[in-house]
């Protein structure tokens, strides 16, 4: 005789293998449902693991439903890392509550009104199997999953019920192929002795494949249909940054213009000049004229310029080793702007020597090399915003000496801004990248304001392939290339959380 201690062993050992058992076939089968998973991955055409799920509950009502919930709670968690590098639990836990509800409720149907042995030859009991395994009971779980993908804003209110149908059809699925599988491959719990054992395994084996390989068509064919749009909107992003960009280049033509043919530009004249032309673009913070001055030139070229200016005091500036303004230091080279607009907004930046500044003579340099326009990385400008300047110099007609330099001063947030909000695609990180700055690593420029890599970061990941979607651009300014990124994590990045969609300047 077995005592009442080894007897509590052999069953705690039992309840124990069961749970174990469940869990690790509910998982692999999950896996491969996961592989004919239709974003955001989730829900599926067939779930397999349903069908062993309420197998499992039929047989073993008392321990199985652990296995189910463990399960189903690791695939989930797994599930919610792949999709979007994030580990949370709590969603997990509710769909996984939910497939355990939907076991255990299919597992009491059956057993009250079908049966074991199940008897598939009488026509009654195949339908009630049918519909209280299959139909009804696959009900719990889409609407417990389904609903919680909504709550936690996973999917929106116009993807739920698509979201819900592909989930019950996946778990209706799941049980009536799986169930009649398991029947056929494990007669002794069933208690029925199929002839041709064989050519009904294959049956049900080609009946899963097929429609695991129409799934796979399924979801290679969003994620084509994906790819496309993601290009195709970085494509329209490309060219709305490369326009307002152009704008701004072909203003300061315009200034340049007015130089060549003006005798000898007033302060007045460029005042009404600019304000005509800034009205078409609103990320123009301001526009200067800057002229070349030698530093023996400056006592009489402050006495010239002060004359537009009876109300103020003109003199060269520029700032000390603690950033405050003091007279220049007379030098070869002063580059001092002249005539700033609007006036009271850059009333500060008048007299200032930019050339003073490396970051501004590096990015002067190259514009009077070039004979082009050129940008410097980005700057804490005098009108405290992030922006970046954009010289065009322009040159005497008689000596072809550089004579100045037509500026703008463009905040980057509003460049971007309405950019982004044109054709942000959500799970979708923007980045503008300036990578030819002589610089050890690029400058990010812009970037989206969920979007968290650095600029070295997101070269090396993109070099080496390790995004899912992901497109460069280059964005001409002037004489310069910046490299507009879009890269996304997400296999299928329409039908998953939104993240934040505005762009932001990067300092």
């Amino acid at each position: 005789m077995i005592n009442g201690s080894l007897l509590e062993q052999i069953n705690m050992m039992k309840a124990v293998s069961v749970v174990v058992v469940t869990t690790l076939a509910y998982f692999i089968l999950g896996v491969v449902g996961l592989a004919a998973a239709i974003s955001p991955g989730y829900s599926t055409i067939i779930w397999p693991a349903s069908g062993l799920a309420v197998a499992a509950s039929i047989f073993y009502p008392k321990f199985a439903p652990f296995g189910v919930f463990i399960g189903s709670f690791l695939l989930n968690t797994g599930a919610t890392w792949y999709n979007h590098h994030i580990f949370v639990f709590a969603l997990p836990a509710l769909i996984a509550f939910g497939s355990t509800l939907q076991s255990i409720v299919a597992g009491y149907l059956v057993r009250r009104f079908v049966g074991v042995p199940f008897q598939f030859h009488r026509t009654v009991l195949a339908v009630r199997f049918i519909l209280l395994a299959g139909v009804l009971s696959s009900l719990i779980g889409a609407s417990v999953g389904s609903s919680s993908l909504l709550a936690f804003g996973v999917i929106g209110k116009e993807a739920f019920l698509t979201n819900w149908l592909v989930w019950w059809g996946g778990d209706m699925m799941g049980v009536l192929v799986m169930l009649p599988l398991f029947a056929v491959c494990f007669p002794h719990y069933f208690g029925n002795r199929f002839e041709s054992t064989l050519r009904l395994l294959s049956g049900f084996l080609f009946v899963l494949v097929i429609t695991i390989v129409l799934s796979w068509g399924v979801s290679y064919s969003e994620w084509a249909k994906q790819s496309k749009e993601f290009r195709t909107n970085a494509e329209l992003l490309e060219t709305l940054l490369t326009n307002r960009i152009k704008n701004s280049v072909d203003m300061l033509h315009s200034f340049v213009g007015l130089v060549k043919g003006s005798e000898k530009i007033q302060a007045n004249e460029f005042d009404i000049f600019t304000n005509s032309v800034m009205q078409r673009d609103n990320s123009i913070l301001g526009v200067s004229l800057n002229y070349v001055v030698a530093g023996e030139d400056i006592p009489s070229f402050e006495d010239r310029v002060q004359r537009n200016y009876p109300e103020h005091v003109f003199r060269v500036k520029e700032r000390d080793s603690a950033g405050e303004l003091k007279p220049a230091t007379p030098r070869p080279k002063h580059i001092v702007v002249t005539f700033v607009s609007p006036f009271k907004k850059n009333e500060a930046a008048l007299g200032y020597d930019v050339y003073s500044q490396s970051d501004r003579r590096i990015a002067l340099d190259n514009a009077i090399f070039l004979r082009q326009a050129y940008p410097t990385p980005p700057l804490h400008l005098v009108q405290s915003d992030i922006g970046v300047l954009l010289f065009l110099p322009f040159f005497d007609r008689q000596t072809d000496a550089v004579s100045g330099v037509a500026t703008a001063v463009i905040e980057l947030d509003s460049l971007t801004e309405t950019i982004v909000k044109k054709g942000t695609l959500p799970n979708t990180d923007l980045y503008l990248v300036d990578a030819n700055n002589g610089a050890s690593d690029p400058i990010l420029v812009a970037k989206s304001t969920a979007a968290n890599l650095s600029g070295k970061e997101l070269v090396t990941r993109y070099d080496a392939g390790a995004f899912e979607h992901a497109v460069r651009f280059d964005i001409q300014v002037g004489a310069k290339s910046w490299q507009l990124y879009q890269v996304s994590d997400n296999y299928f990045f329409l039908n998953s959380s939104p993240k934040c969609d505005t762009f932001t300047s990067s300092n």
